[in-house]
């Protein structure tokens, strides 16, 4: 999978390390963490990306469903949201984005690996 940046938005730190460590472990090329809604909104790095995995609840003021509603106006082709809340309004609210995948946490890094090789065909 040469080539394909995948933006990690999450504010948890060990979750996020050990997500980065297993995605550029299978050759993906990293971008983030970031972790708040604010600055996955203003950082360049989420218009470079080719996939976003988003966690719903975030630092800042800008949930992740609003970060990933922004990204896709920035033409991000693909959303991966991860939660730790498995609330129905949530969830109406992110698939209305059509992410490609709605994960409620605790997730294994390598589930969102095959999630994205599935979506890369």
């Amino acid at each position: 999978m040469p080539n394909l940046k995948v933006l990690v938005v999450e504010d948890e730190f060990l979750i996020a390390s050990s997500l980065i460590l297993a995605l550029s472990n299978a050759g993906y090329e990293v971008l983030g963490p970031l972790s708040s809604g604010e600055e996955a909104i203003s950082s360049p790095k989420g218009k470079e990306a080719d996939i976003a995995i988003i966690d719903i609840n975030l630092k800042g003021k800008i949930d992740g469903i609003r970060v990933a509603a922004s990204m896709r106006r920035g033409k991000i082709p693909a959303i991966i949201f991860m939660t730790g809340y498995a609330d129905e309004v949530l969830r109406t609210e992110a698939f209305a984005l059509h992410p490609i995948a709605y994960l409620v946490k605790p997730v294994k890094a390598n589930k969102i690996i095959n999630i994205i090789q599935e979506y890369r065909g």
